[in-house]
């Protein structure tokens, strides 16, 4: 009998002299039992076949090797390369000194740009003189030059 059908007999609501048949469960074959016995046995096996993987590529963690680049570039045309060491992590010096005016500020947009992208740092170190460095790279002002942080620089 269901649960609903006992409390109403309990209750009273029903009539006891019905009787109700209860659904036959069906006898479990012996050949289910097997088929149930060989996938556990399979999936055992397929555990133990996976617990023998061993990594292909290990990660193996190389040493940072910091390396500090100087370019003089002698156009815009250079920017390129002071972008792609830039990204490889390197730190870069650019001196902009023999370049003119509207060069240098397109050079100095570019690596504020760069230095904003990739979460590094872009610092005036001296007269038409940058540094470019990662984010991994504490920059410090030791020696007490005192460089605005307006977003834009001086290039005269």
């Amino acid at each position: 009998m269901s649960a609903i059908r006992k409390i109403g007999n309990f209750l009273g609501l029903t009539d006891d002299d019905f009787i109700y048949e209860d659904a036959t469960v069906e006898e479990t074959k012996p050949t289910a039992i097997r088929d149930r016995r060989a996938e556990r046995e399979e999936r055992a096996m397929r555990r133990e076949r996976n617990a023998d993987v061993v990594q292909i590529h290990e990660v193996i963690e190389e040493p940072v090797i910091a390396r500090n680049i100087t370019l003089a570039p002698d156009s815009f045309n250079d920017a390129r390369q002071i972008g792609e060491e830039f990204r490889s992590g390197s730190t870069v010096m650019i001196n902009l000194q023999s370049l003119d005016t509207e060069t240098k500020r397109r050079l100095v947009d570019y690596m504020s740009g760069l230095a904003h992208a990739l979460d590094g740092k872009f610092t005036k170190v001296a007269m038409s003189v940058f540094m470019l460095a990662p984010k991994n790279v504490e920059v410090r002002d030791e020696a007490g030059m005192e460089v605005k942080n307006d977003g834009f620089f001086n290039l005269s």
